[in-house]
């Protein structure tokens, strides 16, 4: 697997970075020890100072802007990766509990590391209608909600073109809700969604020209329905722990139902340093010819010997085709529920730990031979071994797992003329 540029906007910001800027400065500043309720129409702001945002919502307020044009055309934030965290330079911000709210608006970030739009802190809301987002430089998200803010976001347009650049960040608690976004994101490591909190995304089409398509983080969740997303390089979906966790003990989440998903290369999910689970129902899959479905295995980031990947993949009414790679020290357990079709192998090279459950109404055609620590079925074994296609190859099953019991350490016959059998 290839080396990941992934970006390091959330990784290990010091206390001493933080601390550099505790309250926001903007152009346009409502403070709720004051104002508690603003609303402010039609008008053209532009900063160009450092560390300074074009508008801020702070302490409690209410700010609602309509049709307005924000544009950050200058002044770099002097505290880098740390402005993530308190939403230092963002074009629009919402902070220390305030809500902001806009409809019809078009917001421009020129400068590295600063969002387009961004809310920080429990309480903090964003709430955006209509709104035509775009960032050019570095380090720049379209939308950023940082430790237990929230933001809805509807019928947005997103354009992005530099490095690390993802449309929709949420990262510590942070939770976003995205409906009917579109746009192109053409930056180098820019994928649509990077969550290490929550992020809900219903309906839209959007492409990435240089980048995976999500990221899922730690425990992050990422939910998708009704989407059409496209990336035209690199692999799918990351699901890692940019930690050092050696256990692994945090689960990630990526559920994605009535979608459609093609990308350029391969595997469509890449698991590593990390425990993840993905869900899937009615999604179409479109990736490289011979590229597997999902690459688990140890990679950058992690202790050395402790980094695996552990992928539990459940798919439900869904087609699948790819094999499923698995190193040494990681494991997959596969859950086939009903209509669902899959063909490929899993851990073909024998080499980390494997288990497939079939239900009734699945079926798995092996494109070579495969290595199980267990194989179960819902229904009797004489049954439950008619729904695979061996198409001459076998699969090996370990005969002490506990979860073989059923078939009593036997060697079964299979159609086309492989065989299910003890190793």
């Amino acid at each position: 697997m290839r080396k990941l540029l992934l970006f390091q906007i959330v990784t290990f910001c010091s206390v001493a970075l933080f601390a550099q800027q505790t309250e926001p400065r903007a152009v346009y500043l409502v403070d709720g020890n004051t104002d508690k309720e603003i609303y402010r129409a039609q008008v053209t702001l532009e900063s160009f100072g450092t560390d300074e945002s074009v508008v801020c919502a702070t302490n409690g307020t209410k700010l609602s802007l309509s049709s307005m044009r924000l544009n950050k055309t200058a002044g770099a934030s002097t505290i880098n990766n740390g402005s993530k965290r308190n939403g230092v330079n963002a074009v629009a911000l919402a902070f220390s509990g305030s809500q902001l709210s806009m409809y019809n608006c078009n917001v421009v970030s020129h400068v590295a590391s600063a969002d387009a739009i961004a809310a920080v802190g429990n309480g903090s809301v964003v709430v955006a209608d209509e709104p035509n987002i775009t960032t050019s430089r570095d380090n720049a998200a379209c939308l950023n909600v940082y430790d237990g803010a929230k933001a809805t976001i509807t019928d947005a347009r997103v354009s992005t073109s530099s490095l690390s650049c993802p449309a929709f960040l949420a990262q510590r608690g942070g939770t976003i809700n995205v409906t009917n976004a579109t746009g192109e994101l053409r930056g180098t490591d820019s994928p649509i969604a990077y969550s290490s909190g929550n992020i809900n995304i219903s309906g839209g089409r959007i492409l990435t020209f240089n980048s995976h398509i999500a990221t899922v983080n730690g425990a992050g969740k990422l939910y998708m329905d009704e989407v059409l997303y496209y990336g035209y390089k690199y692999y799918g979906f990351q699901l890692y722990n940019n930690g050092k966790d050696t256990q692994n003990s945090e689960t990630g989440l990526l559920d994605i139902k009535n979608s459609t998903i093609v990308i350029a290369e391969g595997p469509m999910f890449y698991v590593t340093n990390s425990s993840a689970e993905v869900n899937l129902e009615k999604v179409k899959f479109g990736f490289a010819k011979n590229a597997p479905l999902a690459q688990i295995e140890a990679g950058d980031w992690g202790e050395s010997g402790n980094n695996g990947g552990h992928l539990t993949l459940k798919a439900t009414d869904q087609k699948l085709e790819g094999d499923i790679n698995v190193d040494a020290i990681s494991s997959v357990s596969f859950e086939m529920n009903d209509k669902v079709s899959y063909k490929g192998a899993i851990n073909s090279g024998k080499n980390g730990v494997a288990s497939v459950v079939m239900k009734k109404g699945s079926s798995w055609t092996v494109t070579s031979d495969s290595y199980l620590e267990s194989i179960e079925f819902d229904i009797p074994i004489e049954k439950g071994i008619k729904m695979i296609n061996s198409k001459g190859n076998n699969i090996y099953y370990d005969a002490s797992n506990e979860a073989n019991a059923p078939l009593q350490g036997k060697s079964y016959p299979l159609k086309g003329g492989g065989s299910l059998l003890t190793y």
